[in-house]
């Protein structure tokens, strides 16, 4: 799992209160917080990965499921194959992204 460290919280808004929390449970709290009438759904799967996650789902398999009922795609991979990855399968299904 991804996790906000000194070393990356540069590009993190949020400083020393982000550090050794999941990034995904992080953005999630403070999006709820922020914007209370928002659902946000954080999904934990290692994309690339030779394997299927633990719940035996593959990258494409989860992808085009998500992108069916999915708004808004937040990517904090910090990954430049991740990120590239998500924003051709947003794009192709006229999904909004940003990167943090």
């Amino acid at each position: 799992m991804d996790y906000v460290e000194p070393g990356n919280s540069i590009r993190w808004a949020a400083g020393a209160s982000a550090w050794g929390r999941r990034k995904t449970e992080f953005i999630k709290e403070n999006i709820e917080l922020e914007y209370p009438w928002t659902t946000v759904q954080p999904f934990f799967h290692r994309i690339g990965s030779a394997y299927p996650g633990a719940d035996g789902v593959g990258d494409h398999q989860l992808l085009t499921a998500l992108m069916e009922e999915t708004d808004l795609v937040i990517d904090a991979a910090a990954s430049t194959g991740v990120s590239f990855l998500l924003a051709n399968w947003c794009r192709a299904h006229s999904v909004p992204m940003i990167s943090v």
